[in-house]
């Protein structure tokens, strides 16, 4: 008889929305390198638009990492306050 092991995955799909201080949705490339919280204990920064946190313990290979799925991103006055604003999906790991 063989053994199986199963492991789950959590993904935790945060879906942030913004807008520039100049009243415009932010580009692709700001989103990519943008800050986040709400994902982790505290905010991460993106770079390239992924982020890779320290192992979650000591020796252990696992982490967490964070990645900007850019087909996901919509931009457009989705407040209907007159102003463009950026969603973007950034799952967690």
């Amino acid at each position: 008889m063989q053994a199986t092991m199963a492991m789950t995955v959590a993904l935790l799909l945060t879906c942030g929305a913004w807008m520039t201080a100049q009243g415009g949705a932010p580009t692709l490339e700001q989103a990519k390198a943008a800050t986040y919280t709400g994902i982790y204990d505290k905010a991460i920064t993106l770079k390239g638009g992924a982020y890779e946190g320290v192992p979650f313990a000591k020796d252990s290979p696992m982490r967490p990492r964070v990645d900007l799925i850019e087909p996901g991103m919509v931009t457009g006055d989705l407040g209907g306050d007159g102003h463009a604003e950026a969603v973007v999906l950034v799952p967690a790991w």
